[in-house]
């Protein structure tokens, strides 16, 4: 076990948070872009998660939210950590984006599109993983994304992760969550695998070269697929997962219904 050779866990490398300016080729060398509806109670727990982990920049796409989301996005945008884009048909209009038939939903196709052609020369690697959806680094890259998508190899436009399902444990008799943090309640959510194939929860999610999807049929969000020149590459579940809440109040199963992410 590499974990065990190695002793005792080291402490976090300082470039997870502020890589040296000569690690990167571009401004920012890890970003996520995300589309988000009604996610204020949530949203800041998650954007501080990744940053720990090696994100640099959020592009946050509201898609009508009628909470107060987009003025906590805006927060995090006036200390440099966020882009707030609020009106997605214009997007689509203004870009000339053309979305396939065979698109489930048409908004979350138009931003993977929009942030890799507008950011393709700002951003080295873009993450699309939801609000509900937390990574989690395991073994070598425990500390920083960011040290798996270095190895990436140059014709790997692609990274697939695999992700875990988590479902509210109704055994737990305490509310769901108690506080505006998600993580701190995980005893109260349970893995869960015989629902995947009932509910079809896709559970791949992508880490993306923007110039290997730009101007693509990048095929969807979840089997996302680059452009010829480039491929695909299955990250191990050893290494890298995300965690997939997949409600997290009774309020969000609601609220699924009505929305497609």
């Amino acid at each position: 076990d590499e974990e065990d050779e190695a002793g005792a866990p080291e402490s976090p490398p300082t470039s997870c948070l502020q890589p040296a300016a000569g690690e990167r080729s571009r401004k920012y060398r890890l970003a996520m872009a995300t589309i988000v509806n009604n996610e204020g109670r949530w949203i800041a727990e998650w954007m501080i998660h990744h940053r720990l982990l090696g994100f640099d920049h959020f592009f946050i796409y509201d898609d009508r939210s009628t909470d107060d989301t987009r003025d906590v996005v805006r927060a995090f945008a006036g200390v440099g950590w966020a882009t707030l884009h609020d009106d997605i048909p214009a997007i689509q209009r203004n870009e000339g984006i053309q979305v396939p038939e065979h698109v489930r939903f048409t908004p979350q196709f138009v931003i993977v599109q929009h942030a890799a052609r507008h950011y393709v020369k700002d951003v080295e690697w873009l993450g699309f993983f939801d609000v509900d959806e937390f990574l989690l680094s395991q073994r070598k890259y425990r500390w920083c994304i960011s040290a798996l998508l270095a190895e990436a190899g140059p014709n790997q436009g692609v990274l697939r992760l695999q992700g875990k399902l988590f479902l509210p444990n109704v055994t737990v008799s305490q509310p769901l969550p108690p506080s505006h943090l998600l993580l701190g309640t995980a005893r109260a959510y349970v893995p869960s695998k015989s629902v995947q194939g009932k509910d079809r929860v896709p559970l791949h999610k992508n880490f993306a070269r923007p110039e290997a999807i730009a101007g693509e049929d990048h095929s969807g969000i979840h089997a996302m697929r680059p452009a010829d020149s480039y491929k695909v590459h299955l990250v191990k579940l050893k290494d890298v997962t995300f965690a997939h809440f997949r409600y997290r109040t009774m309020a969000d199963f609601a609220a699924k219904q009505r929305k497609a992410y």
